[in-house]
C-alpha cells in the first residue's frame, strides 16, 4: 500500500470485493538470508509496446518461499527495472498470475510447490518463474518512480531502492522481535515469582529457591541480556 499512488489504491476495493488472494514475490532462490539484496528478476521497459517484460533469467533467480504463491491470483513482484538497458534497481509491480475464470496460470508463468520442508508443511510456499511476461505500464507501483516519455522519472525526494521496500518489511519483523522480548520478560518474571515461593533446603536450613546464589546469578545475567536486547530493538525502531 505504501508503494502505490492514490489511483492504484482504488484497485484494492475490487480485489477485496472479489475475495482475491495475493502474494508478495521478493525472495529469490539464490538469495538465501540476503532476501531482497539480490534481485535478478528483470522488468525491461518496451517503448514500442508501452509495457514491461518480466523475466526470470535463470533458475537461481526464481522467486522462492512465496507464501500463498501456489494458489494466489495476484502478486506484487519485485524486479530489477531496466529502461534503455540501464538498471534502476528493484521496483514493485502489481500483476495478475491467473485468469479470472478457471484460475489457469497466465502465459509465461510457471509455479511449483516447494515440496516437503523441515517444518510447516501445511503452509503454501511456492517457487515461481516468469518467461517474457508482458505487464501493462500501470502495473508499476509508482509512488516513488514512473516511466514518462519512455524515460525513468523519480517522483519526490526519496529514490526508489530496496531499502524503501525493506522499511515496510522491517515493521513486521520489529513487531515480532519486540513481542518475543515481552514474552521472555513475562516468563522470567513468572519464574522469579515462583522461585520466591518455592521452599528448599539450604546450608543454613530452609530458604527460598530465589535466594540460592546460583539462581540469583542466573536471574541477574538473564535480565541484563534482556535489557541489552530491548535497547538494541529500540535503537532499530
Amino acid at each position: 500500500l505504501a508503494l502505490r499512488r492514490p489511483a492504484q489504491l482504488e484497485q484494492l476495493d475490487t480485489i477485496q470485493r472479489k475475495g482475491q488472494l495475493g502474494c508478495f514475490l521478493l525472495t529469490e532462490k539464490q538469495a538465501g538470508v540476503l532476501s531482497g539484496l539480490i534481485v535478478e528478476t528483470t522488468a525491461d521497459w518496451n517503448p514500442d509496446a508501452q509495457e514491461f517484460i518480466l523475466h526470470t533469467p535463470s533458475d537461481k533467480a526464481a522467486k522462492n518461499w512465496i507464501s500463498q504463491g501456489y494458489t494466489a491470483e495476484l502478486g506484487v513482484v519485485i524486479a530489477n527495472l531496466r529502461v534503455g538497458g540501464v538498471s534502476h534497481g528493484p521496483h514493485p509491480f502489481l500483476m495478475r498470475l491467473r485468469e479470472d475464470e478457471g484460475g489457469k496460470l497466465l502465459p509465461g508463468i510457471h509455479i511449483e510447490d516447494m515440496g516437503t520442508k523441515t517444518v510447516a508443511n501445511d503452509l503454501d510456499n511456492a517457487r515461481i518463474w516468469f518467461h517474457q511476461v508482458r505487464l501493462p505500464k500501470y502495473s508499476l507501483l509508482n509512488r516513488f518512480a514512473d516511466i514518462q516519455d519512455d524515460r525513468y522519472i523519480q517522483l519526490g525526494d526519496e529514490p526508489m531502492r530496496i531499502e524503501v521496500i525493506g522499511q515496510r518489511l522491517l515493521t513486521g519483523r520489529q513487531a515480532i522481535a519486540e513481542a518475543a522480548l515481552v514474552c521472555a520478560l513475562v516468563l522470567h518474571k513468572k519464574t522469579e515469582a515462583y522461585a520466591h515461593t518455592k521452599i528448599c533446603n539450604g546450608l543454613a536450613g530452609e530458604t527460598t529457591l530465589a535466594s540460592m546464589p546460583q539462581l540469583r546469578n542466573t536471574f541477574k545475567e538473564s535480565y541484563e541480556a534482556l535489557d541489552k536486547m530491548a535497547q538494541f530493538a529500540a535503537g532499530v525502531e
